[in-house]
């Protein structure tokens, strides 16, 4: 049915919908309805017609910001980056304090390719799964470090443990940043492919690009949360005994951006 039809039969069907009220009885409805159907539509055709042009009338007018998504992808992936860098750090530190596996080598060395490529997802991945120690090693073997009485190892592990305790915390911050960023991509998208209809055809590859950035950004934010809980609770007694202390969320940034933005 063409709008001009559509508008045609919405009028019909109120004047024939208003006569009928003051037509007693069975006569005026039967009246309405063979007056609907000499005019060639039920009034069921015509609520199906009105929705249908109010849905092609919202898609057309549907626009996708795709600087917008584009700048928050952007934003994403920096965050991301600077939380693995943090806790590939952080990690790094922790290995070289309580002498476990290859000092920190491997992560650092990730780190260190990942800084030409910032927005990279396979390098942002690649620091993340280098930096991964068994939170379990890392509390027998800060146990050890305690029980040895060793004042001066203690105390240049102290100096290590504190950094990167700092640098988990500022991988914490940058990763609840990236995961707020990637929530959001994808909820944007989903919008855009469920009520953007034809107006967004020509868009829809780069769309679905973003989208899917954005679930394996997400993917590896809780990644990293779960390596820093992991530590977190790996040191919490050493920390206390030793009052290793948290640094404000000011000073973790403050602190953060020299070791992320080399």
């Amino acid at each position: 049915m063409n709008k001009k039809n559509l508008l045609t039969a919405v009028g019909m069907a109120g004047v024939f919908a208003v006569s009928g009220a003051f037509l007693p009885g069975t006569p005026g409805n039967s009246l309405v309805g063979a007056s609907v159907a000499e005019a060639g539509f039920g009034l069921g055709d015509i609520g199906g017609a009105v929705k249908g042009e109010a849905k092609k009338a919202v898609a057309k007018a549907f626009h996708v910001d795709l600087d917008g998504m584009q700048d928050k992808r952007q934003n994403m992936m920096l965050n991301l980056y600077r939380a693995a860098v943090c806790y590939g750090y952080a990690s790094a530190n922790v290995q070289q304090a309580l002498g476990l596996g290859d000092g920190g080598a491997k992560a650092k060395a990730a780190i260190k390719q990942a800084a030409s490529s910032k927005t990279n997802l396979g390098s942002i991945t690649s620091v993340v799964d280098s930096s991964k120690v068994d939170p379990k090693l890392v509390e027998e073997a800060a146990k050890k470090l305690l029980d040895s009485g060793d004042a001066a190892k203690i105390q240049q592990a102290n100096g290590l443990l504190q950094t990167a305790k700092t640098q988990r915390k500022a991988a914490n911050i940058y990763k609840i940043l990236a995961a707020r960023d990637a929530v959001s991509i994808v909820k944007d998208a989903g919008t855009a492919m469920a009520k953007g209809g034809d107006s967004i055809q020509d868009k829809m590859d780069i769309i679905k690009d973003l989208s899917s950035v954005a679930k394996n950004a997400e993917s590896l934010t809780k990644v990293i949360g779960a390596q820093h809980k992991g530590m977190s609770r790996a040191l919490k007694t050493y920390e206390k005994k030793q009052n290793i202390n948290d640094v404000s969320d000011e000073q973790a940034k403050k602190e953060a951006s020299s070791w992320t933005e080399g």
